[in-house]
């Protein structure tokens, strides 16, 4: 019987005697082939696991053997022979194999166990400091996200042959100095850059762009959000997070009078202002009818009476009934399953149009509370609680884009006194007539950036003020 067979013993009494003499021979052979069949013994889970892990922790003066056992690890990355490959790192005497390194470079994931990581960083050390492997670390580190590899690349200053991957790390680790000099004038390899990054390294982009002060920089990286068919809310916390003041405002076009004035209240509590005069001008009016709006005055809640009588809003009393409930005669169970109905999907658009329409003001009253929309069709309402409802909460809803008819009829709204307009109104009025008088009032609009991405678009300005 060889020692690969005795490896493997169980003979009573003496079969441990066996594996234990195996392993100091295999391990002693000069054979590679042999630390290969001690490294599957620990993949394989082997009753003297530990014993072999310690005696292969000793092969480091052993090129050869090392690199067999990187062969094993790759192919079967355990925990325990990943510890003794991180520890024996790559044997400077021995070119990395190709395939070998591959392989291991494929091992990096998002969330990959951090030994893994740490044994993928000692062998892409070793690895030729030339643009194809550079291109390669930097994949297995988009992949990965890996602090290790991020961190190799740092280190020995690995440039990748491909250009984008260089102005991500840049960006990503804040060397806008090492982008600057990419000499990306019109923003190409920022863009393929920006496609190719994780959501986690986008940040990284922003905050590191926020931290610029290289206005083209921050211009390519707007008409990227522009073009990354991002939702305006995404693209708007973006730009708030670049501080991009300039891309605020111009995203204000394409909002609701409520978010506008959310970003009113952002810029009242901070210095930061776009930096076009016409702009800043319009911030500032906008400012200033915010701060007019005051405290939202609530009207305290009585308490109900102790016995006989619930909230019908009490998430509490949601029952299995749901949809039985919809078409119940009694409108209080049909407002209160309507409510939590549409919350768990169960309600239908045209469920909430019809009902929008029902003789039971109940009905209408739930309808305006849980869709905006249909509090714009509520202002004839002649059930109080309905209507109140529908005046300031429907103007806030209110799109900033439009036509020049809405704004002048918005602007007649704001001049012409009326016993419904609150303070608090005519200060919203003012906030919707500043940016609507930026953008719609002459019924031409201009894109939000320099360049237009269709290349037949046609771009028409004002000709005696810019916006």
């Amino acid at each position: 019987m060889n020692n690969a067979q005795y490896l493997y013993d169980t003979t009573f009494l003496i079969g441990r005697w066996r594996r234990w003499r195996a392993i100091r021979a295999l391990a002693a052979s000069p054979d590679p082939a042999d630390t290969v069949i001690l490294a599957e013994a620990v993949v394989q889970n082997h009753p003297d696991r530990a014993r072999i892990l310690a005696t292969l922790r000793g092969l480091g003066g052993a090129p050869e053997k090392v690199a067999a056992l990187w062969s094993v690890w790759a192919q079967t990355p355990v925990y325990g022979l990943t510890e003794v490959v991180t520890r024996c790192g790559w044997p400077a005497a021995l070119p990395v194999d190709a395939k070998l390194a591959r392989t291991v470079l494929g091992l990096a994931k998002h969330q990959a166990n951090p030994l893994i990581i740490q044994a993928i960083a000692t062998l892409g050390r070793a690895l030729p400091n030339d643009e194809d492997w550079n291109d390669a670390l930097h994949v297995a580190w988009i992949h990965s996200l890996a602090p290790e590899l991020e961190q190799v690349i740092t280190e020995q200053r690995r440039l990748p042959g491909n250009l984008p991957f260089e102005a991500l790390h840049a960006l990503a680790t804040g060397a806008v100095q090492r982008y600057t000099a990419l000499e990306d004038n019109d923003g190409t390899i920022l863009v393929r850059a920006f496609s190719v990054a994780p959501a986690p390294l986008r940040e990284r982009i922003a905050r590191t762009v926020a931290g610029s002060t290289d206005r083209r920089l921050k211009d390519a990286y707007r008409r990227i959000l522009a073009g990354g068919n991002l939702d305006e809310m995404r693209l708007l916390a973006n730009l708030k997070l670049v501080g991009d003041e300039d891309g605020i405002f111009e995203k204000t076009r394409f909002l609701r009078l409520g978010t506008v004035v959310e970003l009113c209240e952002r810029w009242a509590n901070q210095s930061g202002r776009p930096s076009r005069p016409q702009y800043c001008e319009i911030v500032e009016r906008a400012v200033q009818s915010y701060r007019a709006l005051g405290p939202l005055p609530l009207e305290p809640v009585p308490s109900l009476p102790e016995e006989g009588v619930v909230d019908i809003f009490d998430s509490q009393l949601v029952n299995d009934d749901l949809l039985n409930d919809l078409s119940a005669r009694n409108p209080v169970r049909r407002a209160r399953a309507l409510y939590f109905g549409h919350k768990q999907g169960l309600v239908a658009r045209q469920m909430l149009e019809t009902t929008a329409r029902s003789e039971h003001w109940l009905d209408r009253l739930v309808t305006r509370l849980i869709d905006a929309n249909i509090l714009l069709k509520a202002r004839d309402e002649h059930v109080i609680w309905v209507s109140a409802c529908a005046g300031e909460s429907a103007l806030l809803q209110t799109p900033i884009a439009g036509t020049p008819e809405d704004f002048h009829r918005n602007s007649n709204l704001l001049r012409t006194p009326s016993p419904s307009k609150t303070p608090r109104i005519h200060s919203l009025l003012e906030i919707l007539c500043a940016f609507q008088g930026a953008f719609v009032a002459s019924g031409i609009t201009v894109d939000d950036i320099e360049e237009a991405i269709d290349p037949n678009a046609i771009e028409i300005e004002e000709a005696d003020e810019e916006f």
